[in-house]
Formats: C-alpha cells, structure tokens, sequence
C-alpha cells in the first residue's frame, strides 16, 4: 500500500500536460509546446522537432490545437503512430533471431497488458509502452516474440526470452512499478 501510495503522490507532483510536463518517447525527453496562434483552426496536429543538446537529444512536441482543443487526444493519436513505427521496426529486427515470422501487429490501448501473442502469429502491442524505456519496449517485444515459438509461460519460454532479452526480469519490475505513470501519461 505504501508504494500505490506514493504513486498516487508521486503522479499528483507531476505539471500538467501543459505546464511543462515532459514525455519520454522512445527513450527521449520532449517538452510539449502549445500552439494556440490560429484559433480559427479545424484540425490540430503534433509536430516533432529534435534538437541537439551539449549531452544528449531531447525533443519538442509543438501541439498546434484545433477548435476542440482536445491536446491529450492529439497527443495520444501521435503517440500511437509513433508506437506503431517503432513496434513495426522492432519485431521486424528482433524476430529473425528468435526465428519467427509474426502475420499481424495491432497497436492497442489495453489497460492491464503491454502486449500479446495469438498462435496464429498476431502480436498486439500497448500503445504507452513507447513511453517505456528502450529497453522495457524491447522486452516486451522480445516476450511476444517467444509466444510464437514457446505457447505458455513454462521453463523452456522463460529461458528463451531471458537469452534474446537478458533484462527481461527487470523489465517487468519496472513496468510494475511504473504501470499507473504510464496508464495516466496523457491525464
């Protein structure tokens, strides 16, 4: 109880999403920019802009709103393009080792699964686990991967993922840990 609890405290610190609120996409820092210079505007639109800092790259997210002003929904559909581009990516460079040919990836917003693997070769992914670490995201993957090779979560499947993804354990301490943040990123 007393971690929820500082979870809770911890999310109610947090700025607005648009009072300096910073999103990690893909194991980037974005600061989120609002645009509200046209109000006559149909459609709002996310546009990224990297920038290259004296120790690393960290990102902007320009949020140009629309007449709804709905900013968390813009955001999430970026997001969810964005997601479904690196989910693509990372299936297609990690499913070779594992030997495995996924039919089908959907991008979803489940709210207690970061992923899922159907025997017919589907995978489903979590939307927010682009807001994971590199490393979580591609546990996760790796995870899924393995369903497709090993159905179940014997000792066979659990060797297989630890050797294409050594911090695999970890990764789901942290997705743990972290679920709640994730869940309430747009909040």
């Amino acid at each position: 109880m007393a971690r929820i609890a500082l979870e809770r405290q911890r999310l109610e610190a947090r700025p607005a999403l648009l009072d300096g609120r910073i999103l990690t996409v893909n194991g980037i820092e974005h600061d989120i920019l609002l645009d509200r210079t046209d109000p006559m505007r149909r459609r709002g639109s996310v546009h990224r802009r990297l920038v290259a800092d004296t120790d690393a790259i960290r990102g902007q997210l320009q949020v140009t709103a629309g007449a709804d002003g709905d900013v968390p929904r813009l955001l999430e559909r970026w997001l969810r393009d964005e997601a479904r581009r690196i989910l693509v990516a990372r299936v297609a460079a990690l499913a070779g080792a594992i030997g495995v040919a996924p039919t089908r990836i959907s991008i979803r917003g489940q709210r207690a699964r970061w992923g899922s693997a159907s025997r017919d070769g589907a995978l489903s992914f979590n939307w927010r686990l682009v807001l994971a670490p590199t490393w979580v995201l591609d546990s996760v993957v790796v995870h899924e991967l393995c369903h497709l090779r090993v159905h179940g979560h014997t000792s066979a499947f659990w060797s297989l993922v630890r050797t294409h993804a050594p911090r695999a354990d970890e990764s789901r301490r942290w997705l743990r840990a972290h679920h709640r943040e994730l869940l309430a990123a747009l909040d």
